[in-house]
C-alpha cells in the first residue's frame, strides 16, 4: 500500500498502533435500510443497542486484539491511499464504540493522551444519565412470566380483524367527539381542574401508562423478542411504568419494528376511544369524569408526545423505520456538526453521515425542527412545573439553559480550542467564531428594528348616526336616494299605518264631539261639565301621543352626511317594525371603532406609542391613520363585541362557557378610536386590524420584555 502524501491527524498518529477489538457480550444483525446494509450491535449486558455502516463494520471485523487500527483499515477499505477522511472516519467509530463502552484494549495503557478523552467522554455520558430530572428511571423486575402468562390471551390482537375492530372504534371515537365538542369543552372547563378530580388524574395516568407499556411488552414477546425490565419512571414526578423494549432493534422486519413501536399510541388511541363512549353513556359523576380524564390523557399523549417524531418516543422510532433512516436524530446533528466543519472551518477530511440517497434532506428538516421544538416542550413543561412547585420549577429552568444551551456552546468552544483536528486551522476558526459571535450580540444588543402591537378592533357608531323607523309602517315615498348627502333633520323616508290614521281621525271627532257638548252644559250642570272636561282630557292626551306616532312615520336624518340604506331597492312597499334599521348616515368623525389589548400589550402601547393605523373590511391592501380618542384606564374581562372573540375568529380567547362569546380569559385593555374621514360606509360591528408603532427597539429587549411578562403571568414573580 502507498501512503505517501498522505495527510494524517494527531488523534490518527495516537490512534493507528492501537489493538483494540470488541468486548465478548457484543452480538450483531444484519438489516437493510433504503437498498444499504446495515449493522446493528447489541450489547446483552446493557440492552442497548447501536447501527454501523457496512464499511465500519468490515472495519470492525478485523480489529481482533492483534491488528493495529492503521493495519485493520488498511485491509478493511482496500484502499492505495489511507486519505485524512479515512483516518477521521475511523476514528469518530471508535470513539464513539469506546465511549459506548464497547471495546477492550489488551495493550490500553493509562496514561495515554487518548485514552484520557475517551475516558472523559464516557464520563460525561454517565453524567448525562442524571440530568434528565424529567424522567428518572427505577427498575423493578423481570416481566418474562407475567408476558408468558398473558401470550394465548394477546394472540388475537395481532390478527387483522383485530386492526379493523381498532380502526373503526378510533373513527367513531373521533366522528363522535367532533360531534359533541361543545360539550367536551364545557366538560373541561367545569371539571379537568376540580379538586376533586385531580386524585382521578393521577390514577388515570399510570393506568393509560401501564396499558401503553403493556401494548409494546406483548408486541416484543409476539414477535420472539424477550423483555427483561419492568419499572417506574417519574416522568415530572409522576409516577408512570416503562418496560424495556430496546429488543425490537434487532427485529430484522421494518413492519415488525414499526408495530413495536407504535403498539404503544394504538394501546393509548384504543383507550381514548372506548373512554369517550363511555363518557357519552353514563350520568355526571366520577364514573364520567375518570372515563373524561381517560380519553385525554390517551388522546393527547397518543397525538401529541408518544406519537410525535420530534420527540424521542415512540413516534421517533416508527418514523426512523418508515423512512428507513437508522439513527436520524443523532445522524442530523452529526450532519449540522458536518456542514459547519467542512465548509465554514474547511475541514475536508470530516466524513459526511449521510449514506443513502435522500437523506441528506431528511437530516436537514429533522435536525432543526427537533431542536426548536425540544427546547420548546422543554420550557412547556418548566413553566408548568413552576406554575406548580416555583423552586422545582426554577431548577428546571436552569437545568434546561444548562443543558439545551450552555453545555453545547462549551463543547463548541472546547472543540475550537482544543480539538487536534483544528490544529492546522485553528485561527481560522477562532476568526469565524469571533466574527460571529461579534456580529450576533450586535444584532441582538444594538441594532434596532421596527416595533409594534397587532390588534383588533370592532367598529361602532353612535347612535345619532343610525336611520330607524320612529314607528311601524309600510314605506309609501322614498324623498332622499342612497348615497345622497342629507342634513340633520330632513326628510328622508315616509311611512303609512292606515290604521293608526284613521284612529287619529276617530279620536280627533270625539274631541269635537266633547267640546260641543261641554259648550251646551257648562252653564247649567256644573258636574256633567267637569266629567265631559276629563274625557276630553283623556282624548286629547291620546290625540297628541297619535300625532307624534304620524310624525314619526316621516323618517328624518338623524345627522348631517352620507346616506346609506340597508338594501334600498327592496325599501318601496316594505312594511317596517319599529325600531327597525334601515341605514345609517356617515359623517365626518361619526365611526368609532374599539380596540382591546390584551394586558401583556397595554402597558407599551400605553407609554410608547407613536402613531397607530388601521386596515379596514374591503381593503385589506391599504392602511389609514386613525386616531385615539379614549383610553380606559382600568382592565376588564368583557369584550366590547363577540367579534373580537376567539370564538368568532378573534385574536382574544374567550371562555367557551359563555354563550355570548364576550368573557375573555384573560384581562384586556380597550382604547376608542376614531376612522378617517375618507373611510366612509363604515359596517358597524365589522373586525379592523389596528396597528400601534412603537420606537425601535433590539430584540435583546424585546426578548427580556416578553420573558418577564410570561414570568409575571405564569408564575407572579
Amino acid at each position: 500500500m502507498n501512503h505517501s502524501g498522505t495527510q494524517t491527524t494527531p488523534l490518527w498518529t495516537q490512534l493507528s498502533g492501537l489493538r483494540p477489538r470488541l468486548r465478548s457480550h457484543i452480538t450483531w444483525h444484519r438489516q437493510t435500510h433504503r437498498g444499504h446494509d446495515w449493522i446493528l450491535l447489541e450489547d446483552r449486558a446493557t440492552h442497548r443497542h447501536y447501527h454501523l455502516t457496512k464499511p465500519a463494520w468490515q472495519l470492525l471485523q478485523r480489529l481482533d486484539g492483534e491488528r493495529s487500527v492503521a493495519q485493520a483499515l488498511a485491509c478493511a477499505w482496500l484502499t492505495d491511499e489511507l486519505t485524512a477522511a479515512r483516518q477521521q472516519e475511523a476514528v469518530e467509530l471508535l470513539l464513539r464504540l469506546q465511549t459506548a463502552d464497547l471495546l477492550v484494549y489488551p495493550d490500553k495503557d493509562p496514561s495515554n493522551r487518548l485514552y484520557e478523552q475517551w475516558r472523559k467522554q464516557r464520563a460525561r455520558s454517565h453524567l448525562a444519565q442524571f440530568m434528565r430530572p424529567l424522567a428518572l428511571r427505577l427498575p423493578l423486575f423481570d416481566p418474562t412470566p407475567l408476558l408468558q402468562r398473558l401470550a394465548p390471551l394477546a394472540r388475537p390482537l395481532f390478527h387483522w380483524s383485530s386492526l379493523l375492530i381498532w380502526i373503526a372504534l378510533v373513527l367513531l371515537a373521533g366522528v363522535l367527539g367532533l360531534q359533541h365538542g361543545s360539550a367536551l369543552s364545557a366538560h373541561a372547563e367545569g371539571r379537568f381542574i376540580d379538586p376533586g378530580n385531580l386524585a382521578l388524574l393521577w390514577l388515570a395516568y399510570p393506568l393509560v401508562k401501564g396499558l401503553h407499556e403493556l401494548g409494546h411488552a406483548l408486541a416484543i414477546h409476539r414477535w420472539g423478542g424477550q423483555v427483561h425490565e419492568l419499572g417506574l419512571m417519574l416522568l415530572v414526578f409522576v409516577p408512570v411504568p416503562y418496560v424495556e423494549a430496546s429488543a425490537a432493534t434487532a427485529f430484522p422486519g421494518k413492519y415488525q419494528r414499526i408495530l413495536v413501536g407504535g403498539a404503544g399510541i394504538m394501546v393509548e388511541l384504543l383507550v381514548s376511544a372506548l373512554a369517550l363512549l363511555l363518557w357519552l353513556a353514563v350520568e355526571p359523576g366520577w364514573v364520567r369524569d375518570l372515563a373524561f380524564d381517560l380519553c385525554v390523557i390517551g388522546g393527547v399523549s397518543a397525538l401529541l408526545f408518544n406519537g410525535n417524531p420530534l420527540l424521542r418516543f415512540d413516534g421517533y422510532y416508527v418514523f426512523s423505520d418508515l423512512l428507513e433512516i437508522p439513527n436520524l436524530a443523532s445522524r442530523a446533528q452529526r450532519y449540522y456538526a458536518y456542514l459547519g466543519q467542512r465548509y465554514l472551518l474547511g475541514l475536508h477530511s470530516v466524513p459526511s453521515p449521510v449514506v443513502a440517497r435522500g437523506e441528506r434532506g431528511w437530516f436537514l428538516c429533522y435536525g432543526a425542527a427537533a431542536f426548536f421544538y425540544r427546547i420548546f416542550i422543554s420550557l412547556l413543561i418548566t413553566l408548568y412545573v413552576a406554575g406548580k412547585f416555583f423552586v422545582v420549577g426554577m431548577l428546571l429552568a436552569l437545568w434546561v439553559v444548562l443543558s439545551q444551551l450552555l453545555l453545547p456552546l462549551l463543547r463548541l468552544l472546547r472543540f475550537l480550542f482544543s480539538s487536534p483536528e483544528l490544529a492546522e486551522r485553528r485561527s481560522r476558526a477562532v476568526l469565524l467564531a469571533v466574527v460571529f459571535g461579534s456580529s450576533t450580540a450586535a444584532l441582538l444588543l444594538l441594532l434596532p428594528l421596527p416595533s409594534n402591537t397587532l390588534a383588533e378592533g370592532v367598529i361602532r357608531l353612535p347612535e345619532s348616526a343610525i336611520l330607524r323607523a320612529g314607528e311601524s309602517g309600510e314605506v309609501v315615498e322614498m324623498l332622499r336616494q342612497d348615497g345622497e348627502r342629507v342634513e340633520r333633520g330632513e326628510a328622508v323616508i315616509r311611512l303609512q299605518q292606515p290604521a293608526l290614521t284613521a284612529r287619529a281621525r276617530i279620536l280627533s271627532a270625539r274631541a269635537g264631539e266633547l267640546r260641543a257638548r261641554m259648550e251646551q252644559v257648562q252653564m247649567r250642570d256644573r258636574v256633567e261639565t267637569a266629567i265631559l272636561r276629563e274625557q276630553l282630557t283623556a282624548v286629547e292626551v291620546e290625540l297628541t301621543e297619535l300625532e307624534q306616532r304620524l310624525d314619526a312615520l316621516t323618517l328624518t336624518s338623524p345627522a348631517t352626511g352620507e346616506l346609506d340604506l340597508v338594501r334600498p331597492d327592496d325599501l318601496p312597499g316594505r312594511y317596517l317594525e319599529k325600531g327597525s334599521v334601515l341605514g345609517l348616515v356617515h359623517g365626518e368623525g361619526a365611526a368609532i371603532a374599539s380596540v382591546v389589548i390584551p394586558q401583556t400589550d397595554a402597558g407599551l402601547v400605553r407609554r410608547q406609542t407613536h402613531s397607530i393605523s388601521a386596515r379596514f373590511p374591503g381593503r385589506p391592501e391599504s392602511k389609514s391613520p386613525v386616531t385615539l380618542v379614549a383610553d380606559v384606564p382600568s382592565g376588564s374581562y368583557l369584550l366590547p363585541s363577540p367579534t373580537l372573540g376567539s370564538k368568532a375568529g378573534g385574536r382574544i380567547r374567550v371562555d367557551s362557557r359563555d354563550e355570548r362569546g364576550i368573557t375573555a380569559l384573560e384581562p384586556i385593555f380597550q382604547y376608542d378610536i376614531r376612522l378617517p374621514q375618507q373611510v366612509l360606509r363604515a359596517i358597524p360591528g365589522a373586525r379592523i386590524q389596528v396597528r400601534f408603532e412603537h420606537p425601535p427597539e433590539t430584540l435583546a429587549s424585546r426578548w427580556y420584555r416578553s420573558l418577564r411578562q410570561l414570568l409575571l403571568s405564569r408564575l407572579g414573580a
